[in-house]
This record gives structure tokens, sequence and C-alpha cells, in this order.
């Protein structure tokens, strides 16, 4: 029996990918549900997300895949250049792994302070992060652009896992200023050891995240990772989780 090993987009835990592992429950699945839970905002860097990932992996003689989506593909390909025999591979979902040329326009942004521009940082500067119930919250996120194409029960897992109550009602469970501090740290630099990791890469095809610059780049560079287009866009684990879930156990059962 194949084991999965799961790691989050930044501002949705891993919980909120509930409707994604019901179409892989053959499987068995861990995650951290939300990381950097225990590192302040001020502190936070990827190095460390990742170590969260290391240390929260299962001990088994089974295979284990490392899946991440958008910033935890990023670090579950962290993870397994620092421990090369952790997974037997990686499935990346839209993965922000960025050439030489978008890497080194952050750089300059970020020097300039201007780096927010380029990132979603942005919008998460002026995401709404209380409200009174959750019945509010779910009608508030499904008028929204972000969440307009997501599937029902994930919008609806979002909302139910994605908020914790407080003194005044509900709010994310991810704050976001920690948000905004992962963004601020995406790394402009990687580790040669990461060349090395083997598995598959898909891609959002709507709307891509990843330019023809960087596919070229990660083609050229990551020689053991397979990419392959995703007829979605950035968030297509939530939006198509079926779909996304046969490119899962595609990858597992046949080791493309």
């Amino acid at each position: 029996m194949a084991y999965i090993f799961f790691a989050h987009a930044n501002g949705f835990p891993a919980k909120t990918y509930k409707i994604l592992f019901k179409f892989l429950k053959k499987y068995n699945i861990s995650t951290v549900d939300t990381l950097a839970t225990n590192i302040r905002s001020e502190d936070i860097n990827w190095d460390k997300l990742s170590d969260e990932i290391i240390y929260n992996v299962p001990k088994t003689n089974n295979r284990i895949y490392g899946v991440g989506h958008s910033l935890g593909g990023v670090l579950t390909l962290l993870a397994a250049s620092k421990c090369p025999d952790m997974f037997h591979s990686v499935i990346l979902l839209d993965p922000p792994l960025f050439s030489f040329y978008k890497r080194n326009i952050i750089r300059i942004l970020r020097l300039l302070k201007l780096d927010d521009i380029f990132s979603p940082a942005s919008k998460s500067l002026k995401r709404r992060d209380n409200f009174n119930s959750k019945k509010e919250a779910f009608e508030y996120f499904k008028t929204k652009k972000l969440f307009k194409n997501f599937d029902p029960i994930a919008l609806q897992d979002y909302v139910n896992y994605g908020l914790v109550e407080n003194g005044n009602g509900f709010e994310l469970k991810i704050p976001v200023n920690k948000e905004i501090a992962i963004y601020r740290k995406l790394l402009t630099e990687y580790p040669r050891k990461m060349y090395q990791v083997k598995g598959v890469l898909a891609y959002g095809s709507r709307k891509p995240i990843l330019w023809k610059s960087d596919l070229n780049w990660i083609k050229n560079n990551f020689k053991k990772i397979k990419i392959y287009p995703f007829p979605g866009n950035h968030f297509f684990p939530l939006e198509n989780p079926e779909s996304t879930a046969m490119f899962i156990e595609r990858h597992i059962k046949y080791n493309i």
C-alpha cells in the first residue's frame, strides 16, 4: 500500500482538500494541517517550513509519495532534496518554481520593497479575516473571484476548517499576516540538490503562474521531473479534485 504525504498551499489548511483525499481513499494519506503554526511571522522562511514536512512524514517501509500544491509543492521538493530516500517520488501541483529570469525580477523588486506588486501578497493584504458566523463566511467567499470555481464541497471545507472561533466570531486559521510573510519569503535561490529529485509536475494551463520561460527552465534543469499541463487554473486541486486525484493515482500506479 502506497502512502501519500500532502503539503497544502499558502492560506489553505490541508483539511480544505478533504474532497481530493476522498478520491484517493485507497491510499494512506498524512499531512501537516497548517504549516508554520509554531513559527512567528517574522521568523518564517521556506527552509524551516520544509523541515516541518520532514519531521511529520510517517516512518514506514512502504513507498511514500510527496504531493504538494503551490507552496506545498516547492516545500516538498526542498524536503526531498534534504532527505533523498524519504519519498519514492514527488507529485507537484502548480508549484511556484520560477526561472532565473523571473526570480531576478523578484530580487530587484524586493530590494525596492515593491515585491508585493508581483506576488499574491498584494491581494492577501486586502483579505477579510473576521466573520460573525461560518454561514456569513461561506456566503462571502462564494462571491469572490478566487473561489468562484471551487468545488462546492471544497469551499465548504475551507469554511469549516479554515476558520477558528474567537471571542467575536470566527477568524482565519492561517492569519493574514502569516500568509503574507510566507509570500514575501518566496525562494529566489534553489539548492542544487533540488535538481536531482524525481517525479512529475502538473501546471495549470489557464492563467498560468508558470510562464513558458519557467516551464522551459524546469525542463532544462529538473531532468528527473516530467511536466504535464492540467486544464485548469492555479487552484485546480480544489476546483477539479476528481481529475487531480486521477492524475496523482496515474503517477502512483504507473510510476510515470
